[in-house]
């Protein structure tokens, strides 16, 4: 039954049947480039935001249609946007520490309730107090996720260790997702940039 299938998508032709995930397209337009970045962990942090904005951009673009997406694509964009606040809080937590002249290091594990507490403290250690309800909004989605998925799991996999189920009944209200994405991610990312700036202006070492 799968063999008109194979031979469409696996020809035996030799080395010609050889799939290969990571190969160059001869059209440059359509390669994508990885390479190193000097912002430990801003790039990575930027494109799990971009795919949790283009994720839910689609699903709200057709709302009529969308079901089917809408329902699927919910798991992906929640682990998105859970790795993005854990990455862009490692980042900003290794600038922080450069920043004040503390030993920098990236910080290992997925405790998200962990890494917001000290991201916080740089925050509040470097930045402006005024800050303090705009991070307020930060705690609580770090809080949410905390619930419902303490170990980066939850959205990934359907059930636990155990062999119980992650998932209990859900009803997520993608524009409200999305207007939280926008609002928690511009801070984030501002809090990143300037300290970035902060650093690029500070005097170096033997300088």
């Amino acid at each position: 039954m799968l063999e008109p299938v194979k031979e469409a998508l696996f020809p035996s032709a030799g080395n010609n049947g050889i799939m290969e995930i990571f190969k160059a397209d001869h059209d440059m337009r359509c390669n994508a480039v990885i390479d190193f970045c000097t912002s430990v962990g801003g790039f990575h942090a930027e494109g799990f935001k971009r795919a949790v904005e283009q994720l839910l951009r689609h699903t709200l673009d057709d709302t009529d249609h969308a079901l089917f997406d809408r329902n699927t694509l919910i798991l992906p964009i929640l682990a998105l946007f859970r790795h993005y606040l854990e990455l862009r809080f490692k980042e900003i937590i290794v600038s922080g520490d450069r920043l004040v002249g503390a030993p920098a290091c990236w910080p290992w594990g997925h405790d998200l309730r962990q890494l917001w507490d000290r991201c916080r403290r740089i925050c509040e250690e470097v930045l402006s107090s005024d800050l303090a309800d705009a991070l307020d909004l930060v705690g609580r989605c770090v809080d949410e996720f905390d619930t419902l998925d303490p170990k980066c799991e939850n959205f990934r996999y359907p059930l636990d260790r155990n062999g119980q189920w992650h998932t209990q009944h859900l009803v997520i209200g993608l524009k409200n997702l999305a207007d939280v994405v926008e609002k928690v991610s511009t801070l984030l990312d501002g809090v990143s940039m300037d300290i970035s700036v902060r650093l690029q202006n500070s005097p170096q070492p033997g300088a």
